[in-house]
């Protein structure tokens, strides 16, 4: 993340917690699965795979590289049940303001990973 790391993780908890579309009361243990520029070609992709519960490939992204100025974090955590959830953020060194929460993705009981 371009921003202070603590910070930033704080904000993004802040986030998901406003979202509530599942009920999340508690975010516990958040850690990043993957840090890379965001390129809109290849979010479809990463979405699948979070779709699909790949942890492991979506650790093992390579990095990338890009004229833009524009990030993708995707980040792994457990709610107050347990259950783990990914969420993906967008930022930029534009925005004048902390990152932005795209999605959040429940996880499956046969995660990979």
């Amino acid at each position: 993340m371009s921003s202070n790391s603590n910070e930033c993780n704080a904000y993004i908890i802040k986030s998901i917690l406003a979202n509530n579309e599942f009920g999340i009361l508690e975010v516990n243990g958040i850690e990043v699965l993957s840090s890379r520029y965001f390129l809109k070609n290849q979010y479809a992709e990463i979405v699948t795979m979070i779709r699909n519960g790949d942890t492991k490939a979506i650790k093992s992204l390579a990095g990338n590289s890009s004229t833009q100025r524009e990030y993708l974090d995707v980040l792994i955590f457990r709610d107050q049940t347990g259950t783990k959830y990914i969420v993906t953020v967008y930022d930029s060194d534009d925005l004048l303001q902390y990152p932005q929460v795209i999605e959040i993705f429940k996880l499956d009981v046969g995660v990979v990973g």
